[in-house]
């Protein structure tokens, strides 16, 4: 018979962070794993090579009565399933087979799990804190000087105009007024001392309501890739992940407002939009347990990020990138989370569904002990 599902204690999740750095720490100074180890694979946002299935039927092969696992679940409180955003028994928690080295024997799904953690603990960690470097990449001038980046800002088209329903946006408290958006498009070129790769991320941004959308995602290694790897992996320009490369044109926009008197507010919410990336359609379909045309229009399912299944949808690619623009620049943002996430079908204007998760975003301050 299946577990019902468990989710974490609000004041849990910083021992239990507290316990996975201690623990990453250990295996560092044991050199079983190195930096460049799956722990850190969040910094690349691109899909995996093979798209992993739905596993929802997944057997555990651990011993329920593991010491271990007991110690865990006493870090638990069960979860009750009213809200039907919660798929019963989705994923039984065991921090040793997380965090075992040889993770061989891992689900997609506890992968996912695994890493949505890495990155919750990334983005709770303080400024200053060794195991989360802050960005290597401060200079908005050096983006389109030294690594060729060419940026556009819009704020004449509406939502609309992208194909965007934008109805849901009310719902969060966020205005659809064009006057309030700016659509910011840097597009790598022949500019600067790198190779092009006519990679594109577009992002919408509305600072007076804290919102960023991450519209449009074709990073300069996937684009290599689509152009048949003309360039090597060293010839790649090294600025290319869109955390970054959206945080330094974000940054720009709002210190002009601000330098201007201009209302802003900080990040409250971020959407990761038009999903087009099959491992991630498949993790969100898991993740659900509903499929594209069932899962629902905003708020579709939530998940507070205590559960399992928030922190599968962090662990993504997408969410990835939404966990490093937080973690790596904590000496703007200040420390910063994500506290709930929705996954849902946010259809074009035309009608034609798709993927989207949205992450509310708070400061650490603001958590319940």
């Amino acid at each position: 018979m299946a577990k019902p599902p468990v989710t974490l204690a609000q004041g849990h999740l910083p021992l239990l962070c507290a316990f996975i750095a201690l623990a990453t720490w250990f295996m560092f100074q044991m050199g079983i794993f190195s930096h460049s180890s799956g722990l850190e694979s969040g910094f690349t946002e691109l899909a995996l090579g093979t798209s992993p299935k739905p596993d929802i039927a997944i057997k555990q092969t651990y011993d329920q009565d593991d010491y271990a696992t007991i110690w865990f679940s006493s870090l638990l409180i069960e979860r009750a399933n009213d809200q039907d955003d919660s798929v019963e028994g989705w994923m039984p928690l065991n921090i040793i087979d997380l965090y075992n080295p040889d993770d061989s024997n891992l689900s997609p799904r506890a992968r996912l799990v695994r890493d949505g953690l890495n990155m919750e603990c990334k983005m709770r960690a303080a400024l200053g804190d060794p195991s989360v470097p802050q960005t290597g990449f401060p200079s908005y001038r050096e983006l389109q000087e030294t690594y060729g980046w060419d940026v556009a800002f819009d704020h004449t088209q509406p939502l609309t105009n992208y194909y965007m329903d934008t109805d849901y946006l009310e719902q969060i408290g966020v205005s659809a007024d064009t006057a309030k958006w700016m659509t910011i498009t840097p597009m790598h070129s022949e500019s600067g001392q790198w190779e092009p790769t006519d990679a594109i991320y577009m992002t919408h941004v509305n600072l007076q309501d804290g919102m960023l959308i991450a519209a449009s995602s074709f990073s300069p290694a996937s684009q290599n890739e689509k152009n048949g790897d003309r360039l090597t992996e060293d010839q790649i320009v090294p600025l290319q992940k869109w955390s970054d490369v959206a945080w330094l044109t974000y940054n720009d926009w709002l210190e002009r407002n601000i330098r201007f008197g201009r209302p802003t507010k900080m990040l409250e919410h971020v959407l990761r939009y038009h999903i087009l990336t099959e491992e991630v359609q498949v993790a969100l379909q898991d993740i659900t347990g509903r499929t594209l045309q069932t899962v629902g229009t905003f708020p579709g399912r939530s998940y507070p990020i205590k559960t399992a299944e928030a922190l599968a949808a962090l662990g993504t690619p997408h969410g990835k990138g939404v966990a490093w623009f937080f973690a790596q620049h904590k000496t703007w943002l200040g420390v910063r989370t994500v506290d709930r996430v929705n996954i849902f079908n946010c259809p074009k204007t035309d009608g034609e569904p798709q993927w989207c998760i949205y992450f509310h975003i708070v400061d650490i301050a603001d958590l319940p002990l």
